[in-house]
């Protein structure tokens, strides 16, 4: 008995454009409820409010096709950084790692969500 298997290449490649399209979109998720979750709950001082206002989620870069695609949430302020990661004279305190880890299933639901659009647009 032989199998071919015909069309494949144009099925393949349908379904890569559709990973480019739908997978920016699911690691925005991904991002905006790491950065919502870390505002929201956070250990650090608050005393001006900036550092929690400007926990925001950044820029997704790169292409799923190209093993690059990425994500962020950050304190954008001069001093998030060293408030997540402490300095020699300030003990840190994590807001960003932490509330990751707290979204981790939620994480995995949106990535699951936006495979599952691609393989529905390709026509999978």
């Amino acid at each position: 008995m032989r199998i071919t298997l015909e069309g494949f290449e144009e099925a393949a490649d349908a379904l890569l454009s559709a990973l480019d399209e739908e997978m920016p979109r699911a690691v925005d998720e991904v991002s905006r409820q790491v950065a919502d979750e870390a505002a929201a709950h956070h250990t650090y001082t608050n005393r001006s409010g900036l550092l929690q206002s400007r926990t925001v989620p950044g820029a997704t870069r790169g292409r799923f096709s190209e093993d690059t695609l990425t994500g962020e949430a950050l304190g954008d302020t001069p001093y998030g950084g060293y408030v997540e990661e402490g300095t020699r004279r300030m003990a840190a305190r994590p807001f960003l790692a932490p509330a990751a880890d707290r979204k981790e299933a939620e994480s995995a639901q949106a990535l699951e969500a936006g495979l599952q659009r691609a393989v529905d647009r390709a026509g999978w």
